[in-house]
């Protein structure tokens, strides 16, 4: 499953949860300590628009994407002119 969206952390320590959302239902990111993702840099993302891939399960009744390595995690970006920065940030933020 693919998932694209703000990311906003929940908890971190040794597994971290974060959220993934589109200003609609979020979903739930487990980074499982033992997957060897670099959780410094998924904090760097945090308030970024990312899609994140893995795979997917219900946990406490909400959906949750697993990702594998550091390479489910990517940065995304929008093309935007200078004239329309402020209405395309809106849309984000």
């Amino acid at each position: 499953m693919e998932v694209t969206g703000m990311l906003a952390l929940v908890s971190e320590g040794s597994n971290s949860i974060y959220t993934i959302g589109d200003g609609t239902v979020p979903v739930l990111v487990f980074v499982d300590g033992t997957t060897g993702i670099d959780t410094a840099l998924v904090a760097a993302l945090l308030g970024d628009i990312v899609t994140i891939r893995g795979a997917t399960k219900c946990f406490d009744g909400m959906g949750e994407i697993l990702p594998r390595s550091n390479n489910d995690i990517q940065l995304d970006t929008v093309p935007v002119d200078a004239q329309n920065f402020g209405s395309v940030k809106s849309i984000f933020r």
